[in-house]
């Protein structure tokens, strides 16, 4: 009888313990997905202590509720866009903590159909020119797509506003003046 009730015991702590230790592992990520975050956090850390030197600061923006009938790249953007500039080392610090509260991160998106909207060029104390372009908000994408010096990024869709913001706080150009008047005094 001793013998039936040990068998017993021993049965069912086997059968337990089975269920603690043939559990699913956490999964560990691999060596690649380590590398790409440490790229992507390097990239950020990167661009901030860049755009820190900037003497001045070009923006372009595209008049939103218009649609092109060849899509925007960079330089018909230049064209086309309204361009804003300043030197004014508060107003640059404004914007880079706007961009830096915007939550850039890597993204991965096609480029056949972004179209250049808004882009931003700061200017450093080294002649480096830093260039951060976005693409149209969609509604039906949370985030706003871009690229930060040839990397493919993602930020907060408010900031957009923020840059019309932004631009308020400059001389007024008269073709967008409609739409950014509205953030002046914001």
């Amino acid at each position: 009888m001793k013998a039936v009730i040990s068998s017993l015991v021993l049965a069912c702590a086997a059968g337990a313990s089975q269920l603690v230790f043939c559990q699913p592992a956490p999964a560990i990520p691999d060596s690649e997905v380590i590398n790409q975050i440490e790229k992507e956090y390097w990239a950020k850390e990167n661009l901030h202590s860049s755009m820190q030197t900037a003497l001045e600061i070009t923006l372009y923006i595209a008049l939103p509720d218009r649609y092109y009938l060849t899509k925007l790249d960079e330089n018909r953007l230049k064209q086309v866009g309204c361009e804003y500039k300043t030197g004014d080392p508060k107003l640059i610090a404004d914007l880079i903590k706007t961009i830096d509260d915007s939550d850039l991160q890597g993204e991965n998106f096609s480029l056949q159909n972004f179209e250049y909207r808004e882009a931003i060029y700061l200017h450093t104390s080294n002649d480096k020119k830093i260039a951060i372009k976005f693409g149209r908000a969609y509604e039906n994408y949370p985030k706003l797509l871009g690229l930060a010096d040839g990397r493919k990024i993602a930020a907060k869709k408010s900031l957009l506003e923020d840059l019309y913001r932004f631009a308020a706080k400059l001389d007024p150009v008269r073709k967008c003046e409609y739409f950014i008047g509205r953030f002046r005094g914001k």
